[in-house]
């Protein structure tokens, strides 16, 4: 688990756990793993075919939480009953318990999708309290330390995207990017106590249909 403040490199830390995003100037929390490749492989040819758009509110504790997720993979078309596919249920269902036991709460929106464009590929900060990320396939989650931010440019109109981030992040070479695989969780501009300070990330910018991703994020239900 490697956690990460906002004015130091992260630091690894194998007794770190997710619940260390409550400690105060910590925006971040990043758990790294390697995809098992079987199931790289087989994501990879399921989005040749497919594309994955799941929604799901799941309140864990009235429902089959991994026979939910395991039917709406089937109703997207991943094929189930192999060792790699029960791999992706299997994690899938671990990360929505992990996500309602740090925030303390029993229902979750869950987020799986394929993306093929940029999508939101300018930096900003989420308007919510804790978001958790996966991209199990294609680049990952690009992050910038807090020293690194102008957040008074957060939200400028400029003539391009490109032109905002250069505002908003000056020096490119302060953006970083979580591995493919790894788990973020992260604070966002309503966590308590800290609010208006969320973790300033974007999607991985899209050049070609190599760049397609399998992105995960679980976010607390709204009410």
């Amino acid at each position: 688990m490697t956690l990460v403040s906002p004015a130091v490199q992260p630091r690894n830390s194998e007794s770190a756990s997710l619940f260390d995003i409550s400690e105060r100037n910590v925006p971040l929390m990043m758990w790294e793993r390697d995809i098992p490749e079987g199931v790289t492989t087989q994501i990879q040819s399921w989005l040749e075919t497919e594309d994955c758009c799941m929604e799901e509110e799941i309140h864990v504790d009235q429902v089959d939480v991994r026979g939910l997720i395991a039917a709406r993979l089937a109703e997207n078309g991943w094929i189930g009953n192999s060792e790699n596919s029960n791999w992706l249920i299997d994690d899938l269902t671990d990360l929505v318990y992990r996500f309602s036991e740090v925030t303390d709460t029993s229902s979750v929106q869950l987020h799986l999708e394929s993306l093929r464009d940029s999508g939101c590929c300018k930096f900003h900060a989420d308007y919510l309290a804790l978001r958790m990320l996966c991209t199990y396939f294609g680049p990952g989650t690009e992050w910038a330390p807090e020293e690194a931010v102008c957040r008074e440019e957060i939200g400028c109109t400029a003539d391009s995207i490109e032109a905002a981030n250069r505002r908003i992040i000056p020096d490119a070479k302060a953006v970083q990017q979580a591995p493919t695989g790894a788990v973020l969780l992260l604070k966002g501009n309503r966590y308590p106590g800290e609010e208006g300070y969320g973790l300033v990330h974007r999607s991985a910018p899209v050049s070609g249909p190599e760049h397609t991703r399998l992105r995960l994020r679980i976010d607390p239900v709204r009410i």
